[in-house]
């Protein structure tokens, strides 16, 4: 006895066969499948088809037409309507149905006289676009939340890394570049000298200011902000004149928290007391730090006999003092590069009154 080879009832199949059966049907096929029930309309109608040429005329002074679809696969299939019964119950539905699911390659509409038919395309026509997909931010991944960060300025990241404490994590994860952070005492503000910090991200080249006159102003408003800068800042010039007091108070701050990193500075220009002085060549990175410019006016004696005791100052690319006062400071700096023989390219400039009488006897024997 042989057995009956087993087959399948469409209903019994599960959607996701069904899926993939319909996905392998021509458009002819699918037309006729979804007018067996409302399930499988449902299913058909999920799917889109692509469709080389759609045509819908209708004739003129008439409510009735023929719509010709010719897909990218299988037979082109042609609707006539010669009454306005099957114009409304077979044209007008099968038109809604190619306009919703075909990709369309090219549409030709002749339509003459308002009705059904012109008021349905109108509102396809009309149609508003669908939304793009928004995206939730907690469901992005951390790269891609990086990426973005990355493009915010500066005002923005401030204004975000307030949401939450993981976005603050995130946000002071990303360094951000600066062009200069400048901190001097000798602006003005209505006709008056003040205090002012001024700096300008990479990111948008656009300037930043505050100014202030008091102390209390600066440990309020200016203190917090600037410690974040340099905590999460890569700085190609940071610059300081004339604001001894701010930068004492700057340097007592940081030394209070734990595990502030080394700042990231490429020209440190700064004229402070001789704490200060010291603590910047201590906490700069040297990885970063290139050039350094100071100046003698604040002390009553430079101290390079400990200025030149910090390897970041005898690395650096470029060293520039100001109003030496003396000649005799270029000598001790030339003899302590000689002493650790330094590297070819390091640039000396020394601002000093005299000739350089004592330098030439001291150097002869090495000037050609």
């Amino acid at each position: 006895m042989s057995l009956m080879p087993f087959e399948p009832n469409w209903n019994d199949l599960p959607d996701k066969v069904k899926h993939k059966c319909i996905g392998k049907m021509d458009f002819p096929t699918r037309l006729m499948l979804r007018s067996t029930s409302r399930s499988d309309r449902r299913l058909v109608n999920i799917h889109q088809t692509n469709l080389k040429l759609v045509e819908i005329h209708e004739k003129d002074g008439f409510p009735i037409g023929s719509i010709t679809v010719i897909p990218e696969k299988g037979k082109s299939i042609h609707v006539q309507c010669d009454d306005q019964d099957s114009n409304h119950h077979t044209m007008i539905p099968f038109v809604k149905f190619v306009m919703k699911t075909g990709k369309i390659e090219k549409l030709d509409v002749n339509v003459y006289k308002d009705g059904e038919l012109k008021e349905e395309l109108m509102k396809i026509a009309l149609k508003f676009p669908k939304k793009p997909k928004e995206f939730n931010w907690n469901d992005l991944s951390e790269k891609l939340k990086a990426r973005v960060i990355n493009k915010m300025d500066f005002k923005t990241r401030l204004r975000f890394r307030k949401t939450a404490r993981y976005e603050r994590t995130l946000v002071d994860s990303q360094l951000i570049h600066f062009n200069y952070i400048q901190l001097t005492g000798n602006s003005q503000k209505i006709n008056n000298y003040c205090t002012e910090l001024s700096f300008q991200t990479t990111v948008t080249n656009q300037e930043c200011i505050f100014k202030f006159r008091k102390t209390s102003e600066f440990i309020r408003k200016i203190l917090p902000l600037l410690v974040y800068i340099l905590e999460i800042g890569v700085i190609d010039m940071f610059l300081t004149h004339f604001t001894v007091e701010f930068i004492d108070i700057l340097i007592e701050k940081i030394t209070k928290l734990h595990g502030f990193p080394k700042l990231r500075i490429k020209t440190l220009d700064y004229l402070v007391s001789r704490k200060a002085m010291f603590w910047f060549l201590r906490n700069c990175d040297e990885r970063y730090l290139e050039c350094i410019e100071t100046g003698v006016q604040n002390y009553r004696q430079f101290p390079i006999d400990r200025f030149l005791t910090f390897p970041i100052v005898y690395n650096a690319r470029t060293l520039e003092i100001h109003d030496a006062r003396r000649t005799t400071i270029l000598i001790e700096v030339l003899e302590k590069w000689l002493e650790i023989d330094a590297k070819l390219g390091t640039t000396l400039i020394l601002h000093a009154p005299g000739s350089l009488d004592e330098f030439l006897e001291k150097f002869e024997n090495r000037i050609e």
